[in-house]
């Protein structure tokens, strides 16, 4: 169920048609268009907003009452940033998750299947669809993928060519000279049609060609985060990446791997971890580079995206254990300060009377 259409199938439509008011809507793009503007609940026109998730940010409305979810956020973190956007003039304000305890076939995740459970998962695994596959796809760009390549320096011929593999091509700069790659993912290109036969040299499952696009995304991602794509666009009516590949001297990818880690390190620890990935598997230093970037994303950052929706899952699952609705609700602010209290705060936290409060 979207935020409307016009099938008056959408939550707006039909809540228009219920109260028979003029109700704002907000997805996110195309502000200026009127029926997707919330100036009109901003300036207090309207007195219900019906939005995507994309609705607060940069938006400050200080008199909004309560907020309601459709279906329980992906975190705790995301549920109180959504949940803020009312009583921000700090008077009382309520936050609802319309939250079903309904159990779809299949559910296997830490034995929960509930429908809110599933929408997570879903996008969960689509983000996170396994290591392995993600290093034998970017294995094959690397290696194998069809690219055109074009080069236009001052210091020799620009050339456009044909490569096998970006590698192929990097071989051919010298350090710190880049080259602007074209790859084309249509359906009926070859990359598309040969990568299920190079999965299946490693066992793994095939992808179909919207999993096969996300896929070329997320690597491209990985190699922007080494250094290895400095710049890229995607052309989605021609299916199409353009990417600008650097050659980097000896030592500048791990020096980019160590930059990345430095937003979940300290400076000393991410130099640690560098040292730890020059001696992982991989041929070359860019091998190296993304074989160990792409454990620690699974290591670090997948796992704990995938505890926080099971958190949530459970945050749920306490609000509707007690009838006593008023007695849960304390409960359920105390879940929220243990959370945040236990992962974010120092030993210094005090209360603002000066009290020892920390969890560490």
């Amino acid at each position: 169920m979207g935020v409307n259409d016009k099938k008056d199938l959408g939550i707006a439509s039909r809540l228009t048609r219920i109260i028979g008011t003029k109700i704002s809507t907000f997805t996110g793009s195309d502000r200026n268009n009127s029926q997707n503007n919330p100036d009109d609940f901003i300036n207090n026109c309207t007195s219900i907003m019906v939005a995507t998730k994309a609705f607060g940010m940069g938006i400050d409305k200080s008199n909004i009452r309560f907020t309601v979810n459709i279906n329980h956020s992906g975190s705790p973190e995301a549920f109180v940033q959504e949940a803020g956007r009312a009583g921000r003039d700090r008077k009382l304000a309520l936050a609802v998750i319309l939250y079903s305890d309904f159990h779809e076939r299949g559910g296997s995740l830490n034995n929960t299947g509930t429908v809110d459970y599933s929408i997570h998962k879903y996008f969960y695994e689509n983000s996170f669809p396994g290591k392995h596959q993600e290093k034998t796809i970017m294995y094959y760009m690397l290696e194998f993928l069809d690219i055109i390549a074009t080069t236009e320096k001052e210091n020799y011929n620009s050339w456009t060519k044909e490569f096998k593999g970006i590698m192929s091509c990097i071989k051919l700069l010298n350090p710190n000279d880049s080259v602007r790659l074209t790859l084309n993912y249509s359906a009926d290109a070859r990359n598309f049609k040969d990568i299920n036969t190079f999965l299946d040299k490693y066992n793994e499952r095939h992808i179909t060609f919207e999993n096969f696009k996300n896929a070329l995304s997320k690597s491209i991602y990985r190699m922007n985060c080494i250094g290895l794509i400095s710049d890229f666009t995607q052309d989605y009516t021609l299916n199409k990446f353009y990417l600008t590949v650097c050659k980097l001297p000896d030592g500048g990818y791990f020096d980019n791997l160590e930059c990345f880690l430095s937003r979940y390190y300290n400076k000393d620890k991410a130099r640690s971890e560098v040292s730890r990935a020059k001696s992982f598997r991989g041929d070359n230093e860019i091998q190296k580079c993304l074989g160990f970037l792409t454990d620690f994303i699974y290591t670090k950052i997948a796992n704990k995206r995938r505890q926080a929706i099971s958190d949530m899952e459970e945050f749920c699952r306490i609000g509707i254990s007690n009838e006593d609705w008023l007695k849960t609700n304390e409960y359920l602010k105390d879940y929220l300060y243990y959370y945040f209290n236990s992962k974010f705060s120092r030993e210094t936290y005090v209360t603002p009377s000066g009290l020892d409060y920390s969890l560490t």
